[in-house]
């Protein structure tokens, strides 16, 4: 009779429970069958809203096989003791984990690097977004010491109290593929890298650490306050296939061309730039596009409309389409309808080559 009970067909079980999010919801599914209990608990537990940490953690404690259907977790902390209770538990399943230290610029706590160390090392781990300043820069390079092999893809936006050399005279060996000081125990292969503080200091920690491997990377976006070395950091990026910029003074040493496979290329202009120099670097910045480039698809993203005046916008659609292009290339615009509207006139060779469009802002 079982097999007969629609209650144990799984269609119907995911039909119910798959478009659930409220945890209220999700407690009265498990509550109309035993059978729904695992697939309840699964949604319940795969993305955990914690206000207080401590009877999440005794109710993992006191039934671990919930550990299991713990997927992402959230930390927002500013307690050692409480970190490292998280640490303690061996998440079997987490594949992505956001850690931000929140007593604002406060350097994060000598007794937390060992907590930090225990969990990204966990065996199915894939995404890390670190938000922390540390005191010192070795502090930063211990917590990826036996790190897990399965991480791909990392946001970094930290500081080091002793910064005045970071960033100035950086090795570019020690990110390049040819590197031989990465952990013997396999080095973090990147496919995505995010790096989000002022002045680059997530790039000079990089180099300090040397626990990453970028020879696979695929995916990069950079802050829209980091200071860029790019002279050196191209090279050792060269595999990347999309890019995320913002217009800055250090775009100027960018060239496009270091990037044989690039396919996608954000720009975020910053309101910050006068209009005169936000141009110019722009202009620029598309100048140094190769004749063989891959480009397929082309994102503007400005801070405000204004910022997409008559001078932009027309100097865009020329560079655009006189430069050597893929004809299936695709320029979107991340405006309002309205801007939009009141723009799209002024790019008449994009259109023409039905190339232009309008996308929302994220």
């Amino acid at each position: 009779m079982a097999q007969r009970n629609p209650l144990c067909i799984a269609e119907l079980v995911d039909a119910c429970i798959s478009y659930l999010s409220s945890p209220r919801d999700l407690k009265a599914c498990a509550l109309v069958s035993r059978l729904w209990v695992g697939p309840a608990q699964s949604r319940l537990f795969s993305n955990p809203s914690i206000l207080k940490w401590h009877p999440f953690l005794n109710r993992l404690s006191s039934s671990p096989h919930l550990i299991r259907h713990v997927r992402h977790l959230y930390i927002n902390l500013e307690d050692v003791a409480i970190l490292k209770r998280i640490a303690a538990v061996h998440f079997t399943h987490l594949r992505s984990i956001v850690v931000i230290w929140s007593r604002g610029r406060d350097y994060l706590p000598i007794g937390c690097i060992v907590s930090l160390q225990q969990l990204f090392c966990l065996p199915a781990l894939r995404r890390i977004s670190l938000h922390c300043s540390f005191y010192y820069e070795d502090e930063y390079a211990a917590i990826w010491n036996q790190c897990s092999p399965s991480i791909k893809d990392i946001t970094l936006d930290c500081w080091a109290a002793d910064h005045s050399s970071l960033g100035v005279g950086v090795d570019v060996d020690a990110l390049h593929p040819k590197n031989t000081s990465l952990s013997p125990q396999g080095a973090i292969a990147l496919q995505s890298l995010r790096m989000c503080s002022l002045q680059m200091l997530d790039y000079a920690l990089i180099q300090k650490s040397c626990a990453f491997n970028l020879s696979k990377l695929k995916f990069l976006s950079i802050g829209w306050g980091a200071d860029v070395p790019w002279p050196q950091f191209s090279p050792a990026v060269r595999s990347i296939e999309g890019l995320d910029i913002a217009v800055n003074d250090s775009i100027a040493s960018l060239v496009l061309s270091a990037f044989p496979n690039l396919t996608s290329l954000e720009i975020y202009l910053g309101f910050w730039i006068p209009p005169e120099r936000r141009l110019a670097v722009v202009d620029q910045l598309f100048s140094t596009l190769s004749a063989t480039n891959t480009l397929q698809k082309i994102v503007i993203c400005p801070n405000n409309a204004e910022q997409m005046d008559g001078a932009l916008c027309t100097m865009l659609d020329a560079k655009l389409s006189i430069a050597p292009m893929s004809p299936t290339l695709v320029v979107e615009l991340e405006v309002d309808p309205n801007t939009y509207e009141g723009i799209w006139p002024l790019f008449p060779t994009l259109n023409t080559r039905n190339s232009l469009r309008r996308a929302d802002r994220r």
